[in-house]
């Protein structure tokens, strides 16, 4: 399958002449495994149970990406 339209490539560059992607990421706190004594585990730079995962893009985030690095 060839590349087409906004992806297409010519000789291997975008044809469109810019390629960008935008991603959202959350970063949360969780341990994987509850504690044994039964307590509540703060969260704090120290521990290492943050985790980060993919949220959708808001049409904020959208705007603003293609202010700062959009097609010209």
């Amino acid at each position: 399958m060839k590349p087409s339209g906004r992806l297409a490539l010519i000789d291997g560059k975008p044809a469109a002449g810019v390629l960008a992607a935008v991603a959202t990421s959350e970063v949360f706190f969780q341990r994987p495994v509850g504690r044994s004594d039964g307590k509540t585990e703060l969260a704090s730079l120290f521990n290492p149970y943050w985790q980060a995962h993919l949220v959708s893009t808001s049409a904020a985030d959208m705007a603003i990406a293609m202010t700062l690095g959009g097609p010209r």
